[in-house]
């Protein structure tokens, strides 16, 4: 959460829904299980049953969903004495703190069975402003879903797989995505993370800091990709095969791989000239097609073309 510049505590209001009282009645009155074997013969007489609770029944047996109910309601004791709206402050979501932890995962699921309705979500800035998640920007609730979902969800040796994380996010948001996501990857051993994304930014990032990048179509992939230290220019052009006018990394790759070819000789011309007819033929493109740079590919070419036929 330092990150995104908030406090790492959450202020929750919750609503009691119907059900919600005689759960906990049974739980107290120790029939807790009776009453969830009720509830499953209920659930398997209806074709669609509509509550979370019965649809929960059809997935865990009584006896299990029993035990973790009574845990929900030992941990959040006195705040479910008021069955109208209610108000939970939480310290933490990271596995650190065990007993906040504990209790959002509790909270987490009377809201899946259907017994609780969140009504709002309060974060704080480091400046002290105190606002809504649903007055926030799609983009910033994104990146907190996002956090949050996976602090919740995450255990040691998980496998997180992520499509196209930047759509909503602001660019600046876009390059600290990956800084976001290692924050919440902390506190746990042995997890792997797969990204698809379309964002030259996040690979940039990815890239400094020792992620491994590798391109994907159709047919097959690429080996990981060294690009380390690269601009976003230059992500965008070797990485995702994207012409860019005016850019001051071509330039400066050209003159690089004439300079090469130039004072290397052999294998490393041929490589340069190689490049070179890729660089050519990427900003051949009739949408984006560049005569200006065009001119200067086909110019630098031609010079390696001469002294590949003078060094022959």
């Amino acid at each position: 959460m330092e990150n995104l510049k908030l406090s790492d505590s959450f202020e929750f209001t919750y609503e009691a829904r119907p059900g919600l009282r005689d759960l906990r009645n049974a739980v107290r009155g120790g029939y807790v299980v009776n009453y969830l074997e009720l509830q499953k013969e209920e659930s398997l007489r209806r074709k669609y049953p509509r509550s979370g609770l019965l649809m929960e029944l059809r997935k865990e047996s009584p006896v299990k969903l029993g035990e973790l109910v009574t845990e929900a309601f030992s941990l959040l004791g006195d705040d479910l004495r008021e069955f109208s709206q209610f108000k939970r402050g939480i310290g933490s979501i990271g596995r650190s703190d065990r007993y906040e932890y504990a209790a959002f995962q509790s909270l987490s699921l009377l809201r899946r069975l259907d017994l609780l309705t969140l009504r709002r979500c309060e974060l704080t800035s480091f400046s002290g402003e105190t606002f809504d998640v649903a007055n926030a920007s799609s983009g910033q609730q994104q990146m907190l879903c996002s956090v949050i979902g996976l602090a919740t969800a995450l255990r040691d040796d998980s496998l997180v797989l992520i499509d196209e994380p930047e759509l909503s996010l602001h660019p600046r948001w876009q390059q600290q995505y990956l800084d976001n996501l290692f924050a919440t990857l902390e506190p746990f051993k042995g997890c792997h993370v797969l990204v698809a994304t379309h964002s030259p930014l996040i690979v940039q990032r990815g890239h400094a800091l020792g992620a491994g990048v590798v391109q994907v179509n159709k047919e097959s992939a690429s080996e990981p990709l060294d690009q380390d230290g690269e601009s976003v220019e230059a992500t965008l052009q070797n990485v995702f095969d994207t012409p860019v006018t005016g850019s001051v990394h071509l330039a400066n790759e050209i003159f690089t791989l004439i300079t090469d070819a130039e004072s290397e000789g052999g294998f490393v011309r041929e490589q340069s000239l190689e490049e070179l007819k890729r660089l050519e033929l990427l900003y051949s493109d009739g949408e984006y097609r560049d005569e200006k740079t065009l001119q200067l590919i086909r110019d630098a070419i031609g010079l390696v073309n001469m002294d590949i036929q003078y060094n022959a």
